[in-house]
């Protein structure tokens, strides 16, 4: 993974696209969601569910899911 920042931008780089890169999209759009909807709750399974649709192996392992879980 490599990284920079500048001006408070961020620029995360993972080599395919899948494992982390996944974890950090569903975390990001957990987050959003949690501040738009004013509420405590995000579906996390039905968050996964709607990645991998979009592009398969995007949140691939138990360890990824548990780690989007606990942060959302």
């Amino acid at each position: 993974m490599n990284w920079t920042a500048k001006q408070n931008n961020v620029h995360l780089s993972f080599s395919d696209g899948l494992g982390f890169s996944g974890v950090y999209i569903a975390v990001d759009i957990g987050i959003r969601s949690n501040e738009e909807s004013k509420t405590s709750v995000v579906d996390v399974f039905e968050l996964s569910k709607n990645l991998r649709r979009d592009r398969h192996g995007i949140v691939c392992t138990l360890e990824h899911y548990n780690f989007i879980y606990q942060v959302n």
